[in-house]
């Protein structure tokens, strides 16, 4: 609910961030919606996944860290499906 707060601060803002803040949290939605139809998902898709979160928070963050992905692997469960490991 925080980013849907975020994106109307910036299109009632007319700021020029809020296009492409819509375009990476619909990506982010479409993602959940298709993987939890399957138990598994390929590696690559869930990393794309992980890449449009950060690209979401740099958008609202300007000091937020760059991160690169260079994995490959076969399928594992979607990030959103594993169990935490909260203390």
């Amino acid at each position: 609910m925080n980013t849907l707060n975020n994106i109307y601060y910036l299109v009632s803002s007319n700021s020029a961030k809020a296009l492409p803040s819509i375009e990476k949290l619909s990506e982010l939605m479409r993602y959940m919606y298709k993987s939890s139809e399957s138990n598994k998902v390929n590696l690559t898709a869930e990393l794309e996944y992980i890449n449009s979160f950060i690209e979401l928070q740099k958008i609202r963050l300007s000091n937020i860290e760059c991160l690169q992905n260079q994995i490959k692997g076969n399928t594992e469960p979607p990030i959103y499906k594993q169990p935490s490991n909260t203390n």
